[in-house]
């Protein structure tokens, strides 16, 4: 709802954005986590250190 009232604005909000950016990293880790999910903690913490990385590059 709240992309879609930016949109219809012509205003994207840091909050719209924000939403996008944690979107992408959600798909990203669940895409990622899926091949890794055997591999234990050390490959998840790295993958969350490189989500966290992409989020912060995004906003």
């Amino acid at each position: 709802m709240r992309m879609a009232l930016a949109s219809k604005s012509g205003h994207v909000g840091r909050a719209a954005k924000l939403n996008r950016a944690m979107s992408i990293q959600q798909a990203f880790a669940n895409h990622v986590g899926e091949h890794f999910a055997r591999t234990g903690s050390r490959a998840e913490l790295l993958l969350n250190v490189i989500a966290d990385k992409g989020l912060q590059a995004t906003i």
